[in-house]
């Protein structure tokens, strides 16, 4: 599949990652619908190339791929009056979700991207054919390093001095896929991150995702990688259908790219 990149200034400048025949559809003035939509969702500090390995994945054949930058992340630009809460960023997907014809709706969340898709889930006028969480912050165990310490961080500090130190220790990490998100990191806005990882800590810490996510009505999985597998979470998801990626850590997504798109695929496809 061919990936386009277009702006849609409607949904605030939102920079998105899609293949031609969701473009032709969405522009179809006879009401035609692309049909399956597996809208993509990634992590705080990330951007669109969480998910490349998907254009190449062949098991999304017939299906329609949407991969949004969220705001002030990758190629989308940062909005100076959006306060970048969790629930800011879900409304503004779903104003994206409102240009685009579907009939089924499949939402893969990758840690923050997860967090957002269970508030886009949890509306019942989404026509919801399944969620996977990739690692979606659920609880207080969720947040490491990187969003709670920006998060108990003040703004300005953070925005001044800590978000390039953040950086560039991220860059020199032991870990590749840590090194690749540095990469990634670098086109998000500081206050973007600030003010999405004081959100994400607090709807983490409230519990109020874990509740949200067993609240599930549609089919289920929760993604983890062999390295970054936190068991304290993993002990509250009794009875939801678990898969580990070998040999990956928290950046799962792009640490083994291939296997995780065609796991997804097939979770899919599976139904």
């Amino acid at each position: 599949m061919a990936m386009h990149q277009i702006t849609l200034g409607e949904s605030f400048g939102l920079v998105l990652f899609c293949e031609e025949r969701l473009l032709e559809a969405a522009d179809d003035s006879s009401g035609g619908s692309p049909g399956e939509l597996v809208l993509f969702l990634h992590g705080l500090g990330c951007d669109h190339s969480s998910f490349a390995g998907a254009w190449a994945e062949g098991g999304f054949a017939g299906y329609s791929l949407l991969v949004p930058d969220l705001p002030g992340h990758g190629a989308s630009g940062a909005l100076e009056d959006l306060t970048y809460r969790l629930q800011d960023h879900a409304e503004i997907i779903l104003r994206l979700l409102a240009q685009v014809p579907f009939e089924r709706l499949h939402i893969i969340g990758h840690s923050m991207g997860g967090a957002i898709g269970l508030m886009l889930a949890e509306r019942g006028d989404l026509p919801l054919a399944s969620f996977i969480s990739v690692e979606g912050n659920l609880l207080e165990h969720d947040c490491g390093i990187l969003s709670r310490r920006a998060a108990e961080t003040p703004e300005e500090l953070f925005v001044s001095d800590k978000f390039v130190k953040l950086l560039e220790k991220a860059s020199r990490a032991e870990a590749a896929d840590t090194r690749g998100w540095a990469k990634m990191a670098e086109h998000t806005d500081a206050y973007a991150f600030h003010r999405s990882a004081v959100s994400l800590v607090e709807w983490s810490d409230s519990g109020r995702l874990y509740e949200m996510f067993a609240a599930l009505a549609v089919p289920k999985v929760y993604i983890y990688g062999e390295h970054s597998a936190n068991a304290e979470v993993i002990a509250r998801l009794d009875g939801v259908h678990k898969i580990e990626i070998g040999d990956a850590g928290h950046f799962l997504t792009t640490d083994q790219s291939e296997l995780f798109h065609e796991t997804v695929a097939r979770i899919i496809a599976n139904g």
